[in-house]
């Protein structure tokens, strides 16, 4: 499941001069595109967590598959662009949803290995996020063939809806805090998820429009585009063995230092493709790394990660279109430029997180012995 999620979600960003070229767009249009799909997924995931008491689980997941697929395979017959977007919105309105359930069921089984398990499915998605952009430099003008693959394959995924949802955190309560506690906290690991997620699909959605406009061809750029989601799944597997002793925070903050430094020599464009490459690899572990982190810190880890989601989903609607809107008529290395921009805000969010945590302790602790923060 995790293969075809993949698969579809980095075609779409590679696809998008393909597809200019196949409903007649102008040449800088349709850049919104991969808002709209994770505007669908947005949508999922806020229906899906505020509603997870209330909704089976076995239906939820059985309702997300069949949207998903209807969705993907509408992609890749449909004629009219009109059409296409609206089947793009709702094929991500399943992959958001099965994203949300998929990931938090895994953690939640897997407390005590959560970063190496969680980075090892998530590779499993970079496999199929490595392929969708070959696929589409394959298919040329038929790019819209990868998603009705996608489409297809999707059902074979039907046995996601056995899996069992566990009902209680592993987390030790010593060691978690409450979301009552840590506000504050919480408000800064939803701004990480924002950030880091706008960081991932703003790249995905801008790196072929960025080697189109410095001289590449639309199959070209779509095949160099991979690049990036092979460093990303090199990474999710070689980078937990490598730092499995690390602390997440210490994980998070490396990476994005790292992925920074990639996307500034993406700017030039006779080194953008290992560059974009090179940020696919050192942003790999950041997402498990950030579950990891929740998983040890608050004692909901499963609200938690729900809102992590929110947070992810609502980064990859805002972000890649705010850079598409500011980098359309500005020169090409506008695009990593823009985009290391949010890579700098998220590190700045990292050191915050700590700190809020002390604070918040010590507020917990003088409530508890009766004395008010204030005195």
């Amino acid at each position: 499941m995790f293969f075809v999620l993949g698969l579809s979600t980095a075609a779409l960003g590679a696809a998008l001069p393909s597809l200019r070229r196949i409903y007649d767009l102008p040449d800088q249009d349709g850049g919104w595109l991969v808002s709209a799909y994770n505007l669908g997924a947005l949508a999922a995931i806020l229906i899906c967590g505020l509603g997870s008491r209330r909704l089976s689980q076995r239906i939820a997941l059985r309702t997300l598959l069949a949207l998903f697929t209807c969705g993907a395979i509408a992609m890749g017959v449909v004629g009219t662009w009109p059409v296409f977007c609206i089947a793009t919105v709702l094929a991500g309105a399943g992959y958001g949803g099965l994203t949300l359930y998929l990931n938090s069921i895994v953690a939640r089984h897997s407390s005590d290995d959560s970063f190496s398990i969680l980075s090892r499915i998530n590779a499993v998605f970079g496999v199929g996020a490595i392929l969708g952009p070959l696929a589409v430099s394959a298919a040329d003008t038929h790019a819209r063939a990868v998603f009705l693959v996608a489409g297809v394959l999707a059902p074979l995924g039907i046995g996601v809806d056995k899996l069992e949802q566990p009902s209680k955190s592993r987390v030790p309560p010593s060691k978690a805090t409450t979301f009552r506690t840590h506000r504050r906290v919480v408000v800064v690991f939803f701004a990480l998820g924002f950030l880091y997620a706008g960081l991932e699909t703003g790249i995905g959605a801008s790196e072929a429009t960025h080697l189109d406009r410095v001289g590449h061809t639309a199959v070209t750029a779509a095949r160099i585009a991979s690049l990036f989601w092979v460093g990303l799944c090199i990474g999710r597997f070689l980078i937990p063995t490598l730092a499995r002793t690390q602390a997440p925070r210490r994980i998070v903050r490396l990476s994005l230092v790292a992925a920074t430094g990639s996307l500034l020599a993406a700017a030039h464009p006779p080194i953008a493709p290992i560059a974009y490459a090179a940020c696919g690899f050192f942003l790999a572990p950041v997402l498990p790394a950030v579950l990891k982190w929740i998983a040890q810190t608050m004692e909901d880890n499963q609200l938690a990660n729900a809102l992590l989601f929110t947070a992810s989903m609502t980064g990859s609607v805002v972000l890649p279109a705010l850079v598409d809107v500011l980098t359309r008529r500005s020169p090409a290395r506008s695009i990593p430029l823009s985009i290391a921009c949010i890579s700098i805000t998220a590190i700045a969010t990292t050191f915050l997180i700590p700190r809020l945590l002390q604070s918040g302790t010590s507020i917990a602790a003088s409530s508890a012995n009766g004395v008010s923060p204030d005195s």
